[in-house]
């Protein structure tokens, strides 16, 4: 997704497509309730993108461990 959807204000986004949705004339094809969940999931999504991509800035270098127990059977 692009980065600039993490830092923007979905009020603000939602008045302007409110306002271009009320001037359209085919009101049946675009919902506004359909276009702000479109819209809600892909701001979420872009921002849990952006939250891994500081995370992984974050730990690069770092050396961890995590702990795993392999039983007889060599399973973890």
């Amino acid at each position: 997704m692009p980065p600039i959807l993490a830092n923007v204000n979905p009020h603000s986004v939602y008045e302007i497509l409110r306002g271009e949705l009320l001037m359209n004339n085919n009101k049946e094809k675009y919902k506004l309730s359909t276009n702000v969940d479109i819209l809600d999931k892909r701001i979420q999504r872009a921002r849990y993108e952006q939250f891994l991509i500081q995370l992984a800035t974050v730990y690069d270098g770092y050396t961890f461990y995590l702990p795993a127990f392999l039983d007889f059977r060599g399973k973890i």
